[in-house]
């Protein structure tokens, strides 16, 4: 399932999130949902970004992706005892 726009401007206000409206042109909104029991070797997250456009159209791309390393790195490729680290919460820059 691809969000719409309305739903991530929707998800955005439930947290209080700032979400750059359609009619600041190009202040991108990049944003990621994680499948719950995702699949290893399997884009089953999502990515995507929305803005909108000198004219006020809306630009909403939304792409499959992973964040899982994929079962080859699993078995093989991670040896760190200490793991990986990532970054959880959000990130953002305002002018």
């Amino acid at each position: 399932m691809q969000p719409s726009f309305s739903q991530i401007k929707a998800a955005y206000a439930s947290k209080n999130y700032v979400f750059f409206p359609e009619g600041s042109a190009y202040k991108v909104n990049i944003w990621g949902i994680r499948k719950r029991f995702g699949k290893v070797d399997l884009f089953d997250d999502v990515l995507g970004l929305s803005c909108g456009d000198e004219n006020g159209n809306i630009i909403h791309l939304v792409h499959a992706a992973t964040v899982d390393p994929g079962l080859y790195y699993l078995k093989d490729k991670f040896k760190n005892p200490r793991g990986t680290l990532s970054s959880s919460g959000r990130i953002f820059s305002v002018e």
